[in-house]
């Protein structure tokens, strides 16, 4: 055996030469037996409404058309959910999101395939849709009872705590939009057998589910996926489409290709969730972290596509309590239906991992804020040791290894974090302004950048950039999106801005850093001798005002001054 150390070694990707080349082959690429067919799926055009009627007679007459398959065509398993039923190849009776596929066509083209689809006569009565996580808690349609983890007594532990901290906070959902769409290319074999080239992130699932729905063995389908095209976790559902192509291809017996174009993947397939999370923290007072609750609230769509079969399907459960050494802990999920795809799938980690850490770093770097100590040193001083491995964590899983301690070291190492902090220190300091009748004031200002004073429509400095202004410079050196920002001791604040909009934004980050109501606050016209360009100053009832593009980042140091 070689005793040398590959691990550290720089590698090219074993498919980088081809990718760039265009030698890479992707399932269109594949070359087809001559009789192959083309396939396209005629999807919903409402989001939420009741079937009544489908009239495929002029899809059928369509040119080029050799077949048309429906949910009769499907002799087994009408339903492509990983784990739970609930996800139809295609709804019978009700659609429940737009773009939900209701038939196929398969034809000599794709072209003419999808022409085909588009003959289609169907009658709904429609249903009002369930768009947000809001709609969905006022009509109370949850798609499941709520998982629950509760280990110690974090109750308790949240309510002796010297420093507690809790709020709110909400992630967005995603668009995986990976380079190749879904898609699968289906060639019959002998004895019922079927070879199924597909982007399919889970093959053995795919192929489990094809079987079940044929009613075949499992080892008569064989799916083969040399390149996914992109997939960060959409592609681990069962796509219907994978389904709709064995199911031509069983009624043609000849070979067929189906290729997801980029308006139907956007329309029809699988979201990565968004999340509502209630969070808590309870730390001694020098910052010991004593207990955490979390509850989380997903978009899950109209159906739950989870493929994990536990009964914690979320990555809130594994990792939600972080790398950190406490012992109480509560955890809640639920799941709410909305009228869109399936939205219980990953994204760029397994199980919305990525939201369940985004919730622990958060409230520890918020603790950090406010009992005024350095995050990184209030990770060193609440981390797993290395010697505490294997660990068992306040939800009950074992982290198995770690050293978290030199990780977070190597990193701060590479980013030069002690002469990053000092920068950021020197950017955010107390300077007394005057106004135009003499009366000073003190104001605290933020500055990522150093750049020298920006003039203004007079050609005079609007402000010191060392010091006291906020705001983006552009690359031929004008002024741009500029803010003049200043918090004001005697609940009195002054602002000028340049560039299109930027009082809106500025309004934005002042209401969601301060908790300010959004009906408190407007943006009025600033008049030509008080703001260069007269853009706009952000009036407050709460007796603050702002204008511009400053970051949420500059109004958290600005609550450090408060």
């Amino acid at each position: 055996m070689s005793k040398e150390n590959y691990i550290e070694e720089t590698r090219p990707h074993d498919s980088a030469y081809k990718h760039v080349s265009g030698y890479a082959e992707y399932t269109d690429d594949i070359n087809e037996p001559k009789n192959t067919i083309y396939g396209a799926i005629g999807l919903s055009r409402k989001a939420h409404a009741i079937i009544k009627k489908i009239d495929l007679t002029d899809v059928k007459k369509s040119k080029g058309v050799i077949s048309v398959v429906t949910y009769s065509d499907i002799p087994g398993r009408n339903d492509v959910g990983p784990v739970f039923d609930g996800d139809p190849v295609f709804p019978k009776t009700k659609v429940e999101f737009y773009g939900q596929p209701l038939f196929a066509v398969a034809a000599i083209t794709t072209e003419l395939a999808r022409k085909a689809v588009l003959k289609a006569k169907i009658t709904y009565k429609e249903l009002k849709p369930v768009i947000t996580i809001r709609e969905a808690l006022n009509k109370k349609q949850f798609l499941f009872k709520p998982r629950k983890i509760k280990k110690g007594n974090p109750s308790k532990k949240i309510k002796i705590s010297k420093n507690i901290l809790k709020g709110n906070f909400t992630t967005g959902s995603q668009e995986h939009f990976y380079l190749e769409g879904q898609a699968a290319f289906v060639i019959p074999k002998e004895d019922d057998n079927f070879l199924v080239y597909s982007s399919t992130q889970h093959p053995s699932e795919t192929q489990q589910l094809i079987a079940k729905m044929f009613n075949q063995k499992s080892n008569s389908i064989n799916v083969e996926v040399r390149r996914i095209g992109g997939g960060f976790g959409g592609k681990v559902p069962v796509y219907p489409g994978y389904v709709i192509a064995i199911a031509a291809s069983v009624v043609t017996g000849l070979p067929i290709k189906w290729i997801e174009d980029r308006s139907e993947n956007l329309q029809a397939d699988s979201f990565a969730r968004d999340y509502h999370i209630k969070a808590e923290i309870a730390a001694t007072k020098e910052g010991k972290i004593q207990a955490t609750r979390f509850k989380v609230l997903a978009d899950h769509g109209y159906t739950d596509a989870s493929a994990n079969p536990s009964k914690f399907p979320t990555g809130l459960f594994s990792i939600g309590t972080g790398s950190y050494d406490y012992d109480a802990s509560y955890m809640e999920a639920d799941a709410v239906y909305t009228n869109k795809p399936p939205g219980g799938v990953a994204y760029r980690c397994s199980f919305r991992v990525t939201e369940a850490v985004h919730a622990i770093e958060t409230v520890v770097d918020t603790l950090a804020l406010k009992i005024g100590k350095d995050p990184a040193q209030l990770r060193f001083e609440n981390f797993i040791k290395k010697d505490q491995f294997p660990w068992k964590s306040p939800t009950g899983w074992e982290y198995d290894s770690g050293d978290y301690k030199a990780g977070l070291e190597m990193a701060m190492n590479a980013i030069d974090y002690d002469g990053l902090s000092s920068d950021l220190t020197a950017c955010i300091s107390d300077v007394v302004l005057s106004d135009d009748d003499g009366d000073q004031y003190s104001a605290v200002g933020a500055n990522c950048v150093g750049l020298p004073a920006c003039p203004d429509a007079d050609g005079d400095a609007v402000c010191d950039w060392s010091d006291d202004c906020v705001g983006f410079y552009d690359c031929n050196g004008s002024c741009a999106d500029l803010s003049y920002l200043s918090w004001v001791a005697d609940g009195f604040c002054d602002a000028t801005g340049y560039g299109d909009g930027t009082p809106g934004f500025g309004l934005n980050f002042l209401c969601e850093e301060f908790g300010f109501d959004g009906g408190d606050c407007s943006v009025t016209p600033s008049v030509g001798d008080s703001c260069a360009d007269g853009i706009g100053v952000i009036d407050c009832a709460l007796n603050c005002v702002d204008a511009g593009t400053a970051s949420s980042v500059s109004y958290t140091h600005l609550r450090a001054h408060e």
